[in-house]
């Protein structure tokens, strides 16, 4: 199907039963190409209700799910200036457990540094983790005041409360009060009031 600057604007590969949308050759079941630098795509809900929506499922239907089955990535891929292709990021899903009443799953989220895929953000049915791979990555932790209440040193192996840096592992820019409410508790730091 042609529009008026697009010679396949709709393309059925009937040989290889796949669909391009400004695509002659699609190399996937659906193929969408585009040179827009905008939104490509558009889900449209109108619905006035107060529930969720529009929303995008993505469904593994398998017959015989099995524990640590893969469910679902998506991949966030680009040119490198060798002109080859990368992904740059992901997100992935995986059943860790597909026992009815007993359901786990895993959320994990990674990407390119330094040249290497990376896992970022790991969350498993018992923990969270974060740099799983053990990268120099630092973590950072804002409050309203103050833009490094959190901050973990990975280089360095140190976390500091209130700054940006410290000079051994555990360390804190202000005031610390142990235990209690109130002038009550063990106090390190200035007079407190």
């Amino acid at each position: 199907v042609e529009s008026d600057s697009n010679t396949h604007a709709l393309f059925v590969d009937a040989g290889n039963n796949r669909i391009g949308i400004g695509e002659s050759s699609p190399d996937e079941p659906l193929h969408l190409k585009t040179n827009e630098d905008a939104d490509v795509v558009k889900v449209e809900s109108t619905n006035v209700g107060s529930s969720h929506g529009p929303n995008l499922r993505l469904l593994r239907s398998s017959t015989s799910p099995a524990d640590d089955d893969m469910i679902g990535r998506v991949n966030i891929n680009g040119m490198n200036s060798a002109g080859e292709e990368l992904t740059y990021a992901q997100i992935l899903g995986q059943m860790r457990d597909v026992t009815d009443g007993t359901e786990d799953a895993r959320l994990k989220l990674g990407g390119q540094q330094g040249g290497t895929f990376v896992n970022y953000f790991d969350a498993e049915p018992t923990e969270t983790v974060i740099n799983q791979d053990g990268v120099d990555r630092n973590f950072r932790v804002e409050s309203d005041g103050n833009s490094n209440m959190l901050f973990v040193d990975a280089g360095s192996n140190r976390v500091t409360v209130g700054s940006s840096s410290g000079y051994s592992n555990f360390n804190v820019n202000g005031n610390i009060v142990v235990g209690g409410a109130g002038n009550k508790g063990i106090y390190f730091g200035d007079n407190i009031t």
